[in-house]
């Protein structure tokens, strides 16, 4: 790659190259708002711009129109991680340039998850969230892409981050375990979340 990172993101796009957005380097360097693209034909690495953040430990999830939403994350640096972001940004990979959204997300979060619903549509759920020190969020949140709209959702059933997220073949999303802090205690529950008309229920 142009550059080292972990906790960064990688997002295969419309025409099969892949994004990469965002992470950290190692203590001696700040967390990067930069973009890369892997192009499997060439097997080159490209800059492709940059986030108007930096963020690791966020979400990238490619919507039906080509670009990518990016979600939360920490801006900070990999040995210092005091905080996380509640900021939303598109970012167009035919420009290189992203926008950062109005709305917010319902806490500031890292580790959650961001799943595409089949109606194109983004869930937007869990992750460490520092409300005085850090600890898990059930907080959850919809965007629409149409609107460019966050709207909150009913809190899950169970505060989680670092968990699975996948599409049931239903329409419903499964969520499994992930972690809580600061216990640090490992969750062996799951929950499912279902897409109502405007917004949902877990």
């Amino acid at each position: 790659m142009g550059q080292a990172r972990f906790d960064h993101t990688a997002t295969v796009l419309e025409d099969g190259r892949v994004l990469i957005a965002g992470g950290h380097a190692n203590c001696a360097l700040p967390t990067t708002a930069a973009v890369e693209i892997y192009d499997p034909a060439s097997k080159l690495f490209t800059a492709a711009g940059s986030m108007t953040t930096p963020r690791a430990a966020h979400t990238a999830t490619l919507l039906l129109d080509g670009r990518v939403l990016i979600t939360g994350g920490s801006p900070t640096n990999a040995c210092v991680p005091t905080g996380q972001l509640n900021t939303v940004e598109i970012f167009d990979p035919v420009t290189g340039a992203s926008i950062l959204l109005p709305d917010r997300l319902c806490s500031p979060k890292s580790q959650h998850g961001a799943l595409s619903l089949p109606d194109g549509r983004v869930l937007i759920a869990g992750g460490w969230s520092v409300d005085g020190q850090e600890s898990a969020t059930p907080c959850a949140d919809l965007f629409d892409p149409v609107t460019g709209a966050i709207v909150r959702l009913p809190d899950m059933t169970a505060a989680r981050g670092e968990f699975a997220m996948v599409t049931l073949p239903d329409g419903r999303v499964l969520l499994a375990g992930g972690g809580t802090l600061p216990a640090t205690l490992v969750l062996q529950s799951a929950e499912t979340f279902a897409l109502s008309t405007q917004t949902g229920k877990f």
